[in-house]
């Protein structure tokens, strides 16, 4: 319990100390933990006062921040330093870094990038002790900044974005890749880079799909996509021909993608930002049997890795992780799945759909982030 200065007593509430750490720049996971570790300390004294909970969280902030951290959260409780913005509906709203940030990310800005600019857009207002502005404002003030420091073609992606973010259109991306490349990795930092809250991987529709329909009827669902060859080879269970392993995969894929349909269908119904990665997703198929409302946009891509010894390593890897993914049998077919992604590569070349190269993945997240914001500008364009 904690005593407030008029004397009145209220149950420690950490979500409410979790926020207000929040607007001191903080992540949701780092405030989270900051405001759990003063209740942990603070847990064996019982009753405390208002000042000693707000030292203790200074103690905590200090010791995991710095004092950078401190001094915002000491204006944080001063309500120094916090400024409002009016949205274009006229209510009233706190101006976040931590959310700018994450605006200017989608741009495809590194982290770093994004975190220094909108420190500076933050700090624009504050040496002007301007603590309330319109929103718009806070878009002029960010486009002068990206023009004089990164050039027109990153404040053309954030007006595009904004023009995006005012219309009624959604999202639709689509990663392909073979087993292996990071696709479900990459495809959670992508999604929380860009607010997408609902994402399918395809491996789980193919996997609902096999409890549906028994393999006697539609032996492709019932084998892994780099061994599909040997469930639709009536010839022989040792066939593993590319040519094979081409119509096996490719059917596969064609099976599964009715049901990535069906889930792009209720996206657009529903309004929402959709994410579909995995194997399943062949170049340019999905994207030509989806008809996109007039304000959507759809950006495809298949991701891929350098060489086979990078794919060993991912593998193994794997499978010191998550032994439940069984590594070695995917090690066991490796040389299967690098013709798989030389069939993406070349299909997606033959559709021209855009190959990215799974080096690293804040890069490999830049380029594509950038890729997004290149069909973003282009739809703002064609409006």
């Amino acid at each position: 319990m904690v005593t407030g200065k008029d004397g009145s007593v209220h149950p420690f509430l950490r979500g409410i100390l979790t926020r207000s750490l929040q607007a001191t720049g903080l992540s949701f996971d780092e405030a989270y933990a900051v405001a759990d570790e003063v209740r942990d300390t603070l847990a064996s004294k019982g009753t405390v006062t208002s000042k000693l909970l707000r030292t203790v969280a200074v103690q905590c902030l200090e010791s995991s921040f710095g004092q950078e951290r401190v001094e915002a959260y000491r204006m944080v409780l001063e309500r120094r330093g916090r400024i409002r913005f009016r949205r274009r509906d006229n209510e009233l709203d706190w101006f976040s870094r931590r959310l700018h940030q994450k605006r200017l990310e989608r741009c495809g800005l590194p982290i770093d990038t994004s975190s220094e600019l909108a420190q500076a857009v933050y700090q624009e207002f504050v040496s002007n002790k301007i603590y309330e502005v319109r929103s718009d404002e806070i878009e002029r003030v960010t486009l002068n900044l990206l023009r004089k420091e990164l050039g027109e073609e990153f404040a053309e992606r954030y007006r595009a974005w904004s023009l995006f973010d005012r219309g009624d259109g959604i999202l639709v991306l689509l990663c392909g890749g073979a087993p292996g490349v990071g696709k479900s990795t990459l495809a959670a930092e992508i999604a929380t880079r860009l607010d997408i809250v609902r994402t399918q991987s395809t491996d789980m529709l193919r996997e609902i799909m096999r409890e549906m329909v028994p393999a006697a009827l539609v032996p492709e669902l019932h084998g892994s996509s780099f061994e599909v060859n040997l469930s639709v080879d009536a010839s022989g269970a040792d066939d593993k021909g590319e040519g094979n392993l081409f119509q096996g995969f490719r059917r596969q894929a064609e099976l599964v993608q009715l049901a990535s349909r069906a889930v792009l269908a209720r996206a657009q119904r529903e309004s929402v930002s959709v994410l579909v990665e995995g194997v399943h997703i062949w170049p340019g198929l999905l994207k030509s049997q989806v008809t996109l409302g007039r304000e959507d946009v759809m950006v495809e891509l298949i991701l891929t890795v350098a060489d086979q010894k990078q794919l060993v390593r991912r593998f193994r890897q794997r499978g010191r992780e998550a032994p439940g993914r069984r590594g070695k049998r995917y090690l066991d077919n490796i040389e299967t799945i690098w013709a798989q992604q030389s069939m993406l590569t070349q299909e997606a070349k033959n559709q021209g759909i855009p190959v990215i190269h799974n080096q690293e993945q804040e890069s490999a997240t830049v380029e594509i982030m950038g890729l997004v914001s290149s069909a973003i500008v282009a739809h703002a364009h064609s409006g």
